[in-house]
């Protein structure tokens, strides 16, 4: 992480070690125990947020600039928490799963949002041209 970014942490201890390595950066610890998350502020926080809150994610997204955290880290190991990282994570961000899953997460990733342009197999040399004009057209 840069200094500039910001990250969402569904934390225990992990908090106090990013916050150790990584300074400047905005940290939101994000936990159902309003305990932990007090101590994730004593560790380095600079926001937090009770994933009890049904306006959890607004209020994730309001600390920031609306678009999600540039990294989302999940150490808790539940399908809960795995999830929430990816609703909270922006555009071109990243997701560090550390947290041991004891049963099978869905990773659900609206894919249209991450593409640009569609093209056929047949288009291919379509593909090729807008992809060595790129400089002038929109992308991602």
């Amino acid at each position: 992480m840069c200094p500039a970014q910001s990250a969402l942490l569904a934390v225990r201890e992990s908090i106090r070690d990013l916050a150790q390595r990584v300074q400047h950066a905005k940290i939101i610890a994000i936990d159902l125990d309003s305990n932990r998350i007090e101590q994730a502020r004593r560790f380095g926080a600079s926001d937090g947020v009770s994933s009890a809150d049904p306006d959890w994610h607004k209020k994730v997204m309001a600390s920031n600039d609306g678009f999600g955290v540039d990294v989302a880290v999940e150490a808790v190991g539940i399908p809960e928490t795995f999830e929430m990282a990816t609703q909270i994570v922006r555009p071109g961000g990243h997701v560090a799963n550390v947290g041991v899953h004891g049963r099978p997460v869905a990773l659900r990733l609206e894919v249209d949002k991450f593409a640009s342009h569609h093209f056929k197999l047949g288009d291919m040399l379509s593909a090729y041209d807008t992809f060595g004009r790129a400089a002038g057209r929109p992308r991602l």
